[in-house]
């Protein structure tokens, strides 16, 4: 799927009149906002932390992810280095998850509970040498690229839809010819469905032009107060046993309806002499 890196990759150009035209140009500005919304989450700000919570439905997808259709993601996220994942494979609960320099995840009934954390040598292959420790949860753009970001894009309006009951904002999305030869960006088109008082779109729609395309709903998302340390801890099944092993084994056991959500962005890592 890889959503957001192809997303926010279209960035680093500007235009000296840019600032003029989002008071004119609501879409624009509404784009505008919803990435202000994005790159807030990210950061690390002074007062209570706050945790994301959201449920994840994969509606549609043609390419890779078809798989995943109707297989719904319990996501919950908090800067700069939690995240934690949950859903069913058929009658089996599958977790994963990032607590600060550890990962894991456990499939109860299915084997050991896997826990990782750079330096542990049990199971380490070449992907594990070296890496010393696990970056902060980023964006691949920082916030001042995402904010250039409406300027480099076409931005059209497009009628008012209801999703669930609720009437949305529909604004699609496209590079501009300029960002793609300045970037290499490949050509998408990226419809949101936004719903005042959410703090992201319901719903997204990726299509590549590679023909890949996924549409993603999100329900029940809110900013709540922090999670408690412990809750990001892997979870506590009785009779269940826990192995620390090298952050690759992890990763490996970790099933494609998760691993999607927890690669590249939310495992960034820091190796030696860097």
């Amino acid at each position: 799927m890889k959503l957001l890196p192809r997303i926010l990759l279209a960035s680093a150009l500007s235009w000296a009149p840019v600032h003029r035209c989002l008071a004119a140009d609501p879409a624009r500005q509404a784009f505008a906002d919803v990435l202000s919304q994005v790159a807030e989450l990210f950061e690390v700000k002074a007062g209570p932390p706050r945790t994301l919570m959201t449920l994840v439905d994969v509606v549609s997808a043609r390419g890779s992810d078809a798989g995943l259709v109707g297989r719904p993601v319990s996501l919950a996220f908090q800067a700069p280095d939690r995240l934690q994942l949950a859903a069913k494979l058929g009658k089996d609960a599958v977790w994963a998850g990032r607590d600060g320099q550890e990962i894991w995840s456990c499939r109860p009934g299915k084997g050991p509970a896997l826990l990782g954390a750079p330096g542990v040598k049990r199971g380490a292959t070449r992907a594990d040498a070296g890496i010393v420790r696990l970056a902060p949860i980023q964006l691949p753009l920082s916030a001042q690229q995402l904010a250039l970001l409406p300027y480099v894009c076409q931005v059209d309006g497009l009628s008012d839809q209801r999703v669930e009951g609720a009437r949305c904002r529909v604004i699609r999305v496209r590079p501009l010819a300029q960002a793609k030869a300045a970037l290499q960006v490949p050509a998408f088109t990226l419809t949101l469905w936004l719903r005042d008082g959410e703090p992201l779109p319901v719903r997204v729609a990726y299509e590549g032009e590679d023909g890949a395309a996924v549409t993603l709903a999100f329900h029940q998302t809110r900013l709540v107060r922090a999670w408690a340390a412990a809750r990001w801890k892997i979870p506590t099944i009785a009779g269940a046993k826990v192995e620390r092993v090298a952050l690759s084994q992890v990763r490996k056991a970790i099933p494609p309806v998760l691993e999607v959500f927890m690669t590249p962005a939310s495992l960034p890592v820091q190796a030696a002499g860097k």
